[in-house]
């Protein structure tokens, strides 16, 4: 029984495998390849966008550090637009044509952070509804930067919890 077993795998293996190389080697993907420069401590960030799918793109996003003043000077090529959701932490970048096409490759589209270069997420959206996810080089903050937001969030925290402790104590 054991030899039968260890046969057919022996058979399924190389299947799996060569079935695992064919589809990473038909796979394309969205690149997007940054250019970062750097001038008295403010990053700029110009990416190559290249739409190695068979899918038409509706957008794509850059995640990036959240905050009023994180992220600014976005800037696209003609045809396109650039937007900065200071809230949720997202850069996104669309065509006025309604999609960026399979096929298409661009440069010059570009922000502004004094963040220097890190890791970070990226994702683009088909017009079939597909989610395409990726990393790239971007802004990350520093962990200074990271440790004083997350002390600040801490000691807000804090406060609203002693702030309610204290009105359900006078509310008995």
């Amino acid at each position: 029984m054991c030899e039968r077993l260890f046969g057919r795998l022996t058979l399924v293996i190389p299947v799996i495998f060569a079935g695992m190389w064919m589809s990473q080697a038909s796979r394309a993907d969205l690149v997007l390849t940054p250019n970062i420069t750097s001038s008295g401590g403010v990053y700029t960030y110009d990416y190559n966008i290249m739409n190695d799918t068979s899918s038409d793109l509706a957008l794509v996003n850059l995640y990036v550090p959240m905050g009023q003043d994180q992220i600014w000077n976005v800037m696209t090529p003609s045809g396109f637009q650039g937007v900065y959701d200071s809230g949720l932490g997202i850069v996104t970048f669309l065509s006025d044509s309604s999609t960026i096409s399979s096929g298409f490759q661009g440069d010059g589209f570009s922000f502004q952070s004094n963040d220097a270069p890190g890791t970070i997420n990226t994702s683009a959206l088909t017009i079939n509804g597909q989610s395409l996810v990726g990393s790239t080089a971007g802004p990350v903050p520093e962990p200074g930067s990271l440790a004083a937001m997350t002390a600040m969030s801490s000691i807000l925290g804090l406060s609203l919890l002693r702030t309610r402790r204290k009105r359900i104590l006078v509310q008995h």
